[in-house]
């Protein structure tokens, strides 16, 4: 884990990534390296509900198919809370029904494997200036980010891609 943004001298953004497949997310490992983001895994929906109070990361991707529970099931159980992170729904492929459904609980966006780490990079980088640096890992901060996005989004389709890091 790096301590400090290459670039900035800032502490990474902490992402939490709900899903069974880590290696989905290897196209990630630049932004590791470069300290923009530092990537936890949870493999299931189980250890999601049950980790999701002790890390308070500020930004997270939760699959749409988990092998025990549903990502909607998980995100229902953050959307309940009085404070919730930023949310990026993730899908294996893109179903119509699933975006809409997704945006309609309030994730911020709706993003299709592979995920492109420049988009992420860019994505971050605008939320930080809307939040005021509100990125890092520390919890007071992120309470200062939005929970839900304010309009739906561009869906992300397998010919216009957001996602990978296997």
């Amino acid at each position: 884990m790096n301590n400090k943004r290459k670039s900035t001298g800032e502490p990474p953004v902490i992402v939490v990534i709900v899903d069974d497949n880590p290696s989905d997310y290897v196209a990630l490992a630049p932004l590791v390296e470069a300290g923009e983001i530092d990537i936890r895994f949870l493999l299931s929906g189980r250890s999601a509900m049950r980790e999701g109070r002790r890390l308070a990361a500020p930004l997270w991707m939760i699959n749409v198919n988990l092998p025990d529970h549903s990502g909607f099931d998980v995100l229902e159980m953050y959307f309940q809370r009085k404070t919730s992170p930023l949310i990026l729904m993730v899908a294996d492929e893109y179903a119509p029904e699933d975006e809409l459904r997704a945006l309609e609980l309030g994730v911020a966006k709706y993003l299709c494997k592979p995920v492109d780490p420049a988009w992420l990079h860019a994505y971050l980088r605008q939320i930080r200036v809307k939040a005021g640096q509100a990125m890092s890992g520390d919890p007071a901060a992120s309470r200062q980010l939005p929970a839900r996005a304010p309009q739906r989004s561009t869906p992300h389709t397998a010919a216009n891609p957001t996602s990978t890091f296997p």
